[in-house]
This record gives C-alpha cells, structure tokens and sequence, in this order.
C-alpha cells in the first residue's frame, strides 16, 4: 500500500513528466543589399520617399507565413517569426536598396510625410508566398508620384526566385526579391 509521502511524490513526478521545454522561437529579417551589387541607374538628384508599402493582413502578423502560390492553404510558424513588423522592415529595406541603385539621390522612408519631396512611392504587396527550399513568390503593385502628386507610374512587379533550405533560406530569397525590385523601379524613376 502506497502511504500520502508515497502518492505526492508520484503526483510530482508525473506533473514534473508533463512539463516540457518549449522550443526557442527564431528570428528573421529581410536585409538590404550591402555594397552595391546593383549597377548604377542614373545620377539623378532626386529626393525620393518611400511614403508606404502595405502588406495583406494574412501576413501582417509576427510568424513568418508560408504557401505555395495559388494554394488555398497557409501556414503559419509560430516558432519563425519575423524580427519586426513587415509594415516597417520592407519600406527600410527597399529604400536602402533604392540608394544603392540611385547613388545621387536622397532616398528615405518617412510614412505620411508632409515634407516635399521630388519623387514619392507607395506600394502594396500582393503576395508574398514561399516554401523553404523551394520558392519564394514576391508581387507588388506600386506607385510613383511626382512632388505635386501626380502619377507618374502604376506598375505591377512580381519575381519567382529558389528558396534556400529553412527559413534563413527562405528570407535572404525574400531579400534578394526586394533588391530585384529596387533595381527595376530605379530605371523607372530613371525614366520618369
């Protein structure tokens, strides 16, 4: 016969059993290109902001959501999460790609700005869909404006690019995308 002693230690042992280590969350970030891997557009000296880019409410959210395009079925990561909100990462991230593009022009990211500036861009991004070590799908509509807000371009952009293994993988293709973008919209504000 098991005594009181007996049966709390049981209970503890088996609560102690039910207790696990949850798994560490990882962290990631969308980088800018470093050091000009782009080519230069033009030395236009132009002030440019990026005055917004909007992101689905599927994916503005901490983890980091992954689908392959077309699929009605996402997944969302509750241990890969994204280092900061998307609404802030991409504008800071496309700007600093922007530059590098557009050495000669002031390119800075100040949403809802009344400052003026000679160029402003807003974008939306329609999806960005990926599976680690397979594809990464980045599509945006944007829009250019002059200083008196005119429409200068409407324009949809959209890249398919292999994903590295995990999600590392996964972001730095997300990366290389905004980077892509950057130096496709710098010849149009070459243009414009």
């Amino acid at each position: 016969m098991i005594n009181k002693k007996g049966l709390v230690l049981l209970a503890l042992l088996f609560l102690a059993s039910c207790v696990g280590v949850s798994r560490q969350s990882q962290f990631y970030s969308l980088q800018p290109e470093i050091g000009g891997a782009g080519e230069k557009a033009c030395s236009k000296k132009l002030s440019i902001n990026i005055d917004k880019i909007s992101v689905p409410e599927y994916l503005d959210r901490p983890q980091i959501v992954t689908g392959k395009r077309g699929d009605v079925e996402v997944q969302v990561s509750e241990f890969n999460r994204w280092s900061e909100d998307l609404t802030s990462m991409l504008p800071r991230v496309f700007a600093d790609d922007l530059a590098l593009y557009l050495p000669e022009a002031s390119v800075r990211f100040e949403e809802f700005s009344s400052s003026s500036f000679d160029r402003t861009i807003e974008a939306e991004i329609v999806a960005m869909d990926g599976v680690p070590g397979k594809t990464a799908v980045f599509d945006v509509w944007w829009t250019l404006r002059n200083a008196s807000g005119r429409i200068l371009v409407q324009k949809r952009w959209g890249i398919e690019l292999p994903a590295g293994e995990g999600y590392d993988g996964l972001v730095r293709a997300y990366s290389l995308a905004v980077q892509r973008w950057a130096g496709a919209a710098a010849k149009i504000i070459c243009q414009n």
